[in-house]
């Protein structure tokens, strides 16, 4: 009798949006993509960019405006097809088209400009900068590449591949079925070696409590991101091992400037004054989290850790309110102006995320105390992202980012030419002092000190006047079955599904001699 196959089941407690990789922003849509598409470029532990993903080597030339990348030989997707630098320039060209809306756009201008690609050889790349960008490397190196055989000229927003894509990755596409479970098989003819999983089942929970419960019961092998207090009553269950990671990811209050509300700084500042972060992350995070006052994460040369944030200060956001025209009247509890209309506020967030849905009520419960009716409403990802935060149809939302490795990710988070749908100002944030400091800080002629400074200098500006509160940066736990055998290292502050293609499943036959992850 043959072994039995090796499949790991990963619950969640959301569906992906899309299966597209330059159509995605979204953490749940993220780790499937991944594993379904190769970049062009590899990180190591220090999050510098090497060699080791398609490209086999790469140039630059002197005036940095010139890149040139040789791809590797050999790579197919998974319909068999060769990998060439027709679908990298394809991929990046689909990406840049304004007609597909894509949200990596962003990511390929420089200065206002769009790069240009072209294939100059079956295996040669050529990226024409507008002007040279010290963050060149990062805009195109995770940009996952697309089929130019199977796109053509359909447009990408609704290409049925969206739902059943076709890539280069360690793991080719199963099914897809909404809501319930998206199916990936590990790829015999992948060029780095087939992964030892015959099969991972990404299944989506109502909430990740069930998610939890059915790791306990057995049913499922890895649940990422569990809260604090559900994590720690895992600690003794057998067959159960928690991992503790502190994440790189950043949660924040954003607030939508073109609301007529929210455009008043005072009202902001008094926002930022009425949340207790501190006791958010006690009360929701257990603990599990430290209070973050920049989007940049700890640990990186790039954050500003001289920030001076709004300490929670009730009586001072009393002050604001009052002084920005908000009263109470009579013994009422909700704040009116001076025509009599109500101070509230809609806090959207994304359903069956417990540590978002529980940060947004906590801070409503904050912003009441203040008089600021203020109301949660939890919705999927997907409706979320497309009908309210990318055509900026929201007042405030509790979001969460998890930053790129170069502080460029700021260009497209703050430029008020990145306004989304175009970039990932999703804030309508508009400064223009922060778009020259941004312009500035993408120049190769900067050495990394004279580029600290620009973006110590906006991480100061953007906290003075608040297009959002930053919240915290979790330390997660990600709770394996102890039938998981787990690489020695992984990238991605603790994120194992990173190396996915090197997880192997006990007595299943393909275990080999890696260790098992011990409980932490």
């Amino acid at each position: 009798m043959g072994a039995e196959p090796a499949i790991a089941r990963i619950g969640r407690a959301a569906d992906v949006v899309t299966l597209n990789p330059i159509m995605f922003t979204d953490l749940f849509s993220a780790p499937v993509v991944t594993q379904l598409y190769d970049h062009l470029l590899s990180l190591d532990d220090d999050y510098r960019y090497q060699a080791g993903g398609l490209v086999e080597d790469w140039t630059i030339s002197p005036d940095g405006e010139t890149v040139d990348f040789l791809l590797r030989p050999g790579v197919r997707f998974h319909d068999g097809h060769e990998l060439t630098a027709e679908d990298a320039a394809f991929t990046f060209q689909a990406a840049l088209d304004p007609a597909n809306e894509s949200p990596r756009r962003s990511q390929l201008i420089v200065g206002g400009a769009e790069m240009g690609f072209a294939a100059t050889g079956r295996y040669r790349l050529r990226i024409w900068l507008p002007k040279a960008s010290a963050s060149c490397l990062a805009s195109l190196a995770c940009l996952p590449l697309l089929p130019k055989h199977r796109y053509g000229d359909a447009p990408l927003p609704d290409h049925p591949l969206n739902n059943s894509p076709i890539g280069s990755g360690a793991f080719r596409f199963v099914e897809w079925r909404p809501g319930e479970v998206v199916s990936i098989a590990g790829y015999a003819d992948y060029f780095d070696g087939r992964p030892p999983l015959d099969r991972v089942d990404f299944m989506t929970f109502g909430d990740i409590e069930a998610a939890v419960k059915a790791l306990v019961a057995g049913e499922i092998d890895y649940v990422p991101n569990v809260p604090a207090d559900l994590a720690r009553a895992l600690a003794d269950v057998r067959g159960v091992d928690v991992h503790w990671n502190d994440a790189p990811v950043v949660s924040y209050l954003a607030f939508n400037l073109d609301d007529p509300l929210l455009r008043e700084l005072r009202v902001r500042q008094a926002v930022a004054h009425a949340i207790d972060r501190e006791g958010l992350i006690h009360r929701v995070l257990g603990g599990a989290g430290t209070v973050a006052d920049t989007l940049v994460p700890p640990g990186t040369v790039w954050r500003n850790d001289n920030l001076l944030a709004r300490e929670y200060a009730v009586s001072e956001a009393n002050a604001l309110l009052d002084a920005a025209g908000w009263r109470f009247v009579d013994t009422g509890d909700v704040r009116r102006d001076s025509r009599g209309t109500a101070l509230e506020l809609t806090i959207l967030t994304v359903a069956g995320d417990r540590a978002k849905e529980r940060s947004a009520e906590f801070i409503a419960a904050d912003l009441r105390r203040v008089g600021i009716h203020a109301t949660v409403r939890a919705l999927g990802m997907g409706p979320l992202l497309r009908d309210h935060i990318y055509p900026r149809q929201y007042s405030a939302a509790v979001l969460a980012l998890n930053p790129d490795p170069d502080p460029a990710f700021l260009n497209t988070f703050y430029h008020s030419a990145m306004l989304t749908p175009v970039g990932w100002n999703r804030c309508a944030y508009r400064n223009p002092a922060v778009d020259d400091l941004l312009d500035k800080g993408l120049s190769i002629r900067l050495g990394q000190d004279e580029r600290k400074t620009m973006y110590d200098a906006v991480q100061r500006i953007v906290l003075d006047e608040l297009p959002h509160v930053t919240l915290y940066n979790p330390r997660v736990a990600n709770v394996t079955s102890s039938r998981v055998v787990l690489p020695p290292t992984v990238l991605s502050h603790g994120d194992f599904l990173a190396a996915l293609n090197r997880w192997r499943v006990a007595g299943s036959g393909n275990d080999g001699n890696i260790r098992r992850a011990t409980r932490r």
